[in-house]
């Protein structure tokens, strides 16, 4: 992700520079292929942990909102690389919500294909195989139309962002300002772990923030109102609570 930095945001080279200054004590011990760990290392671990974080829950910093314009006898789009996931999809000209379908379903209703129904206003959409174009776009999510539009339309889609690989002084991390602080712990604890071995004290004292703030951002992103009952968990949903459906709080 690159862009301007927010108030108290760091680049991700801020993020490696602090986690070498934790390993060596200040930022005049650059770090190089002769030192362990090396450079390369270090804004590895950086990734990996932002990559593991995204992974473990919905966020709500990993939801975008994206538009495109269809075009008449077109039934096949390519969504915006940065989609991982499609959650919604809509035409708010026309106050309506598509109704997906999975692929064996359309097969039973339509098994003529789109050209079993003649073009018309989109009412559904069907996932397609990725992109197979180069360069950015590479592997990037399609979708069917159906039926095939018969003029423009403006589709709206929600959908929830990849974490990008980070580097350098252009890229920020998708974890918004106020939690960066949990990658540089996350890195520190496993490269603690590499340079010494679990028994190190410094493993357990990085690992116990790292977990401590990753609780605490669950926390933040609970009480955003907007995720209330709608963050649901089959596994929860006859559970006795305050709030009936709602995932279980994260416990490390």
């Amino acid at each position: 992700m690159a862009g301007a930095l927010l108030p108290g945001q760091k680049n991700f080279a801020d993020l490696e520079l602090e986690v070498r200054d934790y390993l060596f004590g200040n930022s005049a011990n650059t770090v190089g292929q002769n030192t362990w760990p090396d450079q390369a290392r270090i804004q590895r671990l950086l990734n990996d942990k932002q990559r593991e974080i995204c992974s473990k829950r919905e966020w709500w910093f990993l939801y975008n909102q994206l538009t495109f314009n269809t075009v008449a006898s077109q039934s096949r789009y390519e969504l915006d690389p940065s989609v991982s996931k499609l959650m919604d999809l809509t035409i708010p000209a026309r106050f309506f919500k598509l109704q997906f379908l999975p692929r064996a379903q359309y097969d039973i209703i339509y098994p003529g294909g789109q050209g079993q129904v003649s073009p018309a206003m989109p009412l559904g959409y069907l996932m397609a195989p990725p992109a197979t174009n180069t360069g950015t776009n590479q592997n990037a999510m399609q979708i069917d139309l159906f039926p095939t539009p018969d003029a423009v339309y403006t589709m709206s889609y929600w959908f929830r962002k990849r974490t990008d690989q980070i580097s350098g002084t252009q890229n920020i991390p998708i974890i918004p300002p106020e939690w960066q602080d949990i990658l540089v712990h996350g890195a520190l604890f496993e490269a603690f772990a590499m340079i010494s071995g679990e028994v190190e004290p410094r493993v357990a004292y990085h690992r116990d923030i790292y977990n401590s703030r990753l609780r605490e951002l669950w926390l933040e992103n609970e009480s955003n109102l907007d995720w209330q009952n709608t963050l649901r968990s089959f596994d929860t949903e006859n559970m006795p609570s305050m709030y009936p459906g709602l995932v279980r709080p994260y416990l490390g």
